[in-house]
């Protein structure tokens, strides 16, 4: 239980420090058009760019260079990573084009360039075994959509499909989760409104719906923004086996900015925040969580363009599972190595005691003394 993990140290640090304050853990770099993707599953963060994949590993190791024998032949793409079967896809967030990375053959698949729609601008993609892979809302002719279309691997095309259930306002910009079953998938927020017209102005959402990818039926959830006055998430991640919801709130154009992690569960829908509000040099929007399911840690990662230059410097910070609410920053803080400085405390306030009290005697002895009057 918490009461347990905040009086529990490990080499004179108190354990419960690890579920509060964000720990930074590792620092790299890589240029501002190679693609970043986080792999909890695989402990690593891999780039994308030009004619070859980037691994960096979480634990510090050998960064893992592969030359691809082709570049990939898109260009705005948004890549799925499905960390369980390793299938890399690449599609672009404008036309809608497709191309997959084979990892035996080290290539990107040809791109048919006559079957592209200008209307996937700001979709999501995920792929599970399945569910395949698949596209939620988008935008596009200054209209967010709200369909939900499959690729279909064999004949290269996108097939909208015939989806019952609650409606979903058209929106772009959808995050995209795991569902707690293995056959649904969580969607989370977006930017759009009841029309789908720009000319009306677009809000961010704060919901979240389950798709199920087998009876093609959605389902609206929850809708959290309205706990939290003046929140607004940026990532969203789901821990299937656990039940539970981490999303990541915070300004949206301010920088710095301060970020927060919030803790959402669905059954009784409650959300509350957890871990200790950490200040960012950069957009809230940019910043990243996954869950390293091997050390059983929250990974958070921002990135900041280095001044004059094309690299970005990307920041690691780490909370052990299951993070908690902040605590009184003293106790955060606290140290089994500064034993010396609480023993020093404790002997000064017993001393200051110890000299009250010779104070008052001595003053009980010239000055009349009763119970309403305050001695200073």
């Amino acid at each position: 239980d918490e009461g347990n993990r905040h009086g529990a140290q490990k080499n004179g640090e108190w354990l419960a420090r690890r579920h509060v304050v964000w720990e930074e853990f590792l620092k790299t770099s890589y240029h501002k058009n190679r693609h970043a993707l986080l792999d909890g599953a695989g402990g690593r963060m891999l780039t994308v760019g030009g004619d070859s994949l980037v691994e960096i590993p979480f634990s510090g190791e050998d960064v893992i260079v592969t030359k691809t024998e082709n570049p990939l032949d898109l260009r705005s793409p948004s890549f799925i990573l499905d960390a369980p079967s390793g299938k890399l896809f690449a599609s672009d967030h404008k036309t809608g084009e497709v191309s997959i990375y084979d990892p035996e053959k080290r290539r990107w698949s040809d791109v048919d360039k006559t079957a592209h729609s200008d209307e996937y601008h700001g979709a999501a993609y995920t792929y599970s075994e399945r569910g395949g892979l698949l596209s939620f809302g988008g935008y596009g002719h200054y209209r967010a959509k709200n369909g939900i279309r499959k690729y279909d691997l064999e004949r290269g095309v996108w097939d909208t499909l015939k989806v019952t259930g609650d409606r979903f306002e058209p929106r772009s910009g959808i995050h995209t989760l795991k569902g707690f079953d293995p056959n649904k998938i969580f969607l989370a927020g977006g930017h759009g409104n009841e029309t789908g017209k720009q000319e009306f102005g677009f809000e961010a959402y704060h919901d979240i719906w389950e798709f199920d990818a087998q009876t093609l039926t959605l389902r609206k959830i929850a809708d959290f923004g309205e706990h939290v006055p003046g929140f607004r998430f940026h990532h969203i991640i789901s821990l299937p086996d656990e039940k539970v919801f981490y999303c990541l709130g915070g300004d949206y154009n301010t920088v710095p900015t301060e970020i927060q992690i919030y803790e959402v569960r669905l059954e009784p829908l409650a959300i509350r925040p957890v871990g200790r509000a950490e200040e960012i040099k950069s957009y809230a929007w940019g910043a990243r969580m996954v869950f390293d399911s091997t050390t059983r840690r929250l990974i958070l990662m921002h990135s900041e363009l280095r001044e004059n230059s094309d690299i970005l410097e990307a920041s690691f910070y780490s909370l052990d599972y299951p993070p908690l609410t902040a605590i009184a920053p003293a106790a955060i803080e606290a140290r089994g190595t500064d034993k010396v400085w609480v023993v020093a405390i404790i002997v000064f306030l017993v001393a200051a005691a110890v000299g009250l009290g010779v104070w008052v005697v001595r003053r009980r002895e010239t000055v009349s003394f009763t119970p309403r009057r305050r001695v200073r």
